[in-house]
């Protein structure tokens, strides 16, 4: 009796302490229904009646349990918007983790509506942040930055702002609340939340070198080098050449200045300098035309052809089949490639050998060898990075892929790690002396065998200006310890998922606004992008919100801007461009008698021909006045209301002046009246042939960005 006493007491307290375990490791959020209530409770303004999928997701969120909401739009016409709305909540806590809004219904249609300014913006932002972490508020510090990140050059329609978490006077990165507001509703469209509450961090101490001494080390032992880089201008993108630190790294170390690694590793200096030699600008160099891409692609069978010989000469005499198709966009274009593969009794049990062939001009893009097994059963002894660069330099330098008059540096992206199983060798093209940002050539070596596994060819075509005078580096030097560009922060070790893995560490880092220099004008590029004057001129003016919109997204002329000057039909359709969302693929002819395929506009006017908003025959005349009806025309179009604008009616409008529109714009002015786009003056006229200014082309363009921006 006493046994069995004994043991059903065991048996009850064992089965006590399991269930204690259990509820101890289950989150506060445990079901579906209560991770709804707490969204509700968080977002009621957002989240009211609706019906979401929800998803539970362990580790998924920096090894965070997380619900996540979804509820997507479906579009409202083929080419309307659509949009979704995405939350997600800390399990544990019950927090806002994340928030992404990008739902576009007919209740939230508001054509006419004023734009907010940013300081509202931010009030906004800040209420709002402080409502979801309102005990985390006051350590909390506003991230100004001035850098412009809109490098693709679209309007945008909102305000985004950061708040970076403090402790003993430094910034942490990562820990944080960033939001974004909407410019035109004042909505909540954007909000994340990062904060490490075990982190332990060291207190800043004596051993600390001074910003300015870690500055000098760096500059001595890595240095500057100048190289041309893709920016984003009015009129497209433009190579520009700066003066930027020899090495990817962008944290050093605060004892010794040493360039640090993401896992907290101390980097030689030597190890982390991306290039090894000096490079000397050759001013006066002449310009390199834009270089034209046939608009017929070639045949399937003519690819099929250049596969099966590229295969042969790599040794591969199996069948040659397609395998699919991808796309590279760059500066001024899209390049469509067609894969084709090889199925061949040398290429052994799941191996997968793929090449990628540009559809337009027959030129191998692209070389990839896949085996699920790699790195399994490898053993023996390496070769050496040495080896594996001659290996890779003999390929390009033999082969008909690049060119054999392309000048190149090799950069030191040296991966020594041994359970890695090939080295990555990287050939960056030179133009007038110094690296191309962006056009290189990448191969990669198999470590134990010396066979070329992979090779991308991003060497592709562009468009260089006359090199006039440039700084030398020494001046690049002074400017950029002038500039002031390490801040003193704390960043989390990370794991090779990129996870914080460890405490948190003292670093110095680079600013955004101060890595490179002008190596004309001897300036750090913080402004670079921006409208230069053209925002002191707004103070005060009747259009100030949507220019600032304008102005903010780069789209400003950056020199002699006038609120009130007149705008040409280029301005319009670049701006037209730059606020649709719509994306295009396909190589188009233009049979534009008065555009030239070298046309800095170019891409706006091709996504205007694709998007209907203009006709691909007879004459343009983009340095034209653009005038009210033209636009209205245009932004009709834009929106996929071209065939509505044509039908054999009259659309009624009550203009004074209506009969002074031309006959085929009137149901476009119809139409774009009745949306809200355009208004009368004070005696209720139109003013059809009215040119028309910055600051109406900005208040209209806004109105309408909303409904063009997600035609697709």
């Amino acid at each position: 009796m006493f046994k069995r006493l004994l043991s059903l007491t065991c048996g009850i307290m064992l089965v006590l302490l399991f269930s204690q375990t259990a509820l101890a490791s289950q989150p506060a959020i445990a079901h579906r229904e209560q991770a709804l209530k707490a969204a509700k409770e968080l977002l009621p303004e957002i989240v009211g009646d609706l019906q979401f999928e929800v998803d539970y997701r362990d580790g998924g969120y920096w090894g965070r349990k997380v619900w996540k909401l979804s509820k997507r739009e479906e579009r409202l016409y083929s080419y309307g918007p659509g949009g979704s709305l995405e939350i997600e909540i800390d399990a544990d806590t019950g927090q806002l983790l994340s928030l992404y809004d990008s739902r576009y219904t007919p209740k939230s249609k508001n054509y006419a509506s004023t734009v907010i300014t940013k300081d509202k913006a931010r009030e906004i932002a800040l209420k709002f942040a402080a409502r979801m972490q309102p005990d985390l508020i006051s350590q909390l510090r506003l991230q100004e930055d001035n850098y412009a990140h809109n490098y693709d050059r679209k309007l945008q329609l909102g305000y985004s702002f950061y708040w970076n978490r403090i402790v003993n006077g430094v910034p942490v990165q990562d820990d944080g609340i960033g939001v974004r507001v909407d410019a035109v509703t004042g909505k909540i469209i954007r909000y994340h939340f990062r904060w490490n509450e075990e982190a332990k961090f060291p207190p800043p101490g004596k051993e600390i070198l001074p910003e300015g001494k870690v500055t000098d080390i760096i500059l001595e032992k890595i240095g500057l080098y100048p190289v041309y880089t893709t920016e984003p201008g009015n009129n497209g993108a433009r190579l520009k050449m700066v003066y930027r630190l020899n090495s990817s790294a962008f944290m050093f170390d605060v004892e010794t200045g040493k360039p640090m690694s993401l896992n907290g590793r101390i980097k030689n200096f030597n190890e982390s300098k991306a290039y090894n030699q000096q490079f000397t600008p050759k001013a006066g160099a002449a310009g390199i035309p834009a270089q034209q891409r046939p608009v017929k692609q070639i045949s399937p069978m003519e690819a099929q052809k250049i596969a099966e010989k590229f295969f042969k000469q790599l040794g591969y005499r199996g069948e040659v089949r397609r395998a699919g198709r991808g796309g590279i966009s760059t500066s001024g274009y899209y390049i469509e490639h067609w894969d084709y593969c090889v199925e061949d009794d040398k290429t052994g049990e799941g191996t997968k050998i793929e090449v990628e062939i540009d559809s337009a001009t027959g030129k191998v893009l692209g070389f990839h060898k896949w085996n699920r097994y790699q790195g399994e059963s490898k053993k023996g002894k390496s070769i050496s990075y040495f080896q594996a660069r001659d290996i890779a330099e003999e390929f390009i330098r033999n082969s008909d892929l690049t060119g054999r008059d392309m000048k190149y540096v090799i950069s030191q992206d040296i991966n020594l790690s041994a359970d890695y199983p090939k080295y990555s060798i990287c050939f960056t093209r030179l133009i007038h002396g110094v690296p191309l940002e962006g056009s290189q050539i990448r191969v990669e070596v198999d470590r134990y065998t010396g066979e070329i596994v992979s090779y991308n060819n991003h060497c592709l075509p562009v468009k260089v200006p006359k090199l006039g005078p440039v700084i030398n580096e020494e001046t690049a030097a002074r400017a950029f310890k002038a500039a002031k560009p390490l801040e003193l922060c704390y960043v989390y070790q990370r794991d090779e998922r990129y996870r914080p893995a460890g405490e948190a560490m003292l670093v110095y880092r680079i600013k955004y606004t101060s890595r490179e220099i002008d190596a004309c004008t001897g300036k750090p590029l913080e402004n670079s992008g921006k409208a230069g004057d053209a925002v002191k001129k707004l103070a005060g003016h009747w259009a100030c919100g949507p220019l600032k919109l304008l102005a903010d997204s780069g789209l400003l002329p950056e020199n002699n801007f006038d609120p009130g000057g007149n705008v040409t039909r280029r301005d319009g359709l670049r701006i037209l461009a730059a606020a649709s969302g719509y994306y295009y693929s396909r190589q188009i002819k233009l049979n534009l008698t008065d555009v030239s395929p070298n046309d800095p506009d170019i891409e706006a006017v091709k996504k205007a021909i694709v998007m209907d908003i203009i006709e691909n025959g007879g004459t343009l005349n983009l340095d034209a006045p653009l005038t009210r009806e033209q636009l209205a025309a245009w932004l009709v179009n834009g929106m996929g209301y071209a065939e509505v604008a044509a039908l054999p009616i009259k659309i009624e409008n009550n203009f004074q002046d209506s009969d002074k529109i031309s006959k085929q714009y009137r149901n476009h002015v119809a139409l774009a009246v009745g949306f809200g786009f355009f208004k009368g003056d004070k005696n209720g006229c139109f003013n059809p042939r009215g040119k028309v200014t910055w600051a109406e082309l900005a208040t209209v363009v806004v109105r309408a960005a909303p409904a063009l921006k997600y035609r697709d």
